[in-house]
């Protein structure tokens, strides 16, 4: 019983909900400047928190809100002279899958850092090494 708990946590922790940025809406510069993200990006939306600060020259914008649906996402803005903006972008339910990996700094699915480049000048010596050949 106890391995079978293990497993279970083990597999639920390894198995993150992540959403997929599909389509742009209104102001979505500022989702992209602010948080990092494109079209196609998928993504922890733990990242989407309020109190993000980034700028646009020549303007300084804070997130001070984050709602989010099944199909989008929906971040508001206050801009340091005070007008305030609505960013919307468009989502899906979306996995990591392998060789991708979510990055723990950014909340974004990216390439495996670990992954070996197969075919390039790092693997020749390698290959030679096991191999005896180039």
């Amino acid at each position: 019983m106890r391995i079978l708990i293990f497993f279970l946590l083990l597999a639920s922790s390894s198995s993150m909900a992540a959403l997929q940025y599909t389509r742009i809406g209104n102001n979505y510069n500022l989702v992209s400047s602010c948080f990092g993200l494109n079209v196609g990006d998928i993504f922890d939306p733990s990242i989407l928190t309020t109190g993000q600060i980034c700028s646009i020259s020549p303007y300084t914008f804070t997130s001070t809100s984050v709602n989010m649906t099944s199909t989008s996402v929906r971040i508001g803005f206050s801009r340091n002279d005070g007008r305030t903006y609505t960013a919307v972008i468009f989502v899906s339910n979306a996995t990591c899958e392998p060789p991708k990996v979510m990055n723990p700094q950014t909340g974004i699915c990216e390439d495996d850092p670990c992954t070996p480049y197969i075919g390039s000048e790092f693997d020749v010596g390698w290959y030679s090494r096991v191999y005896g050949k180039t």
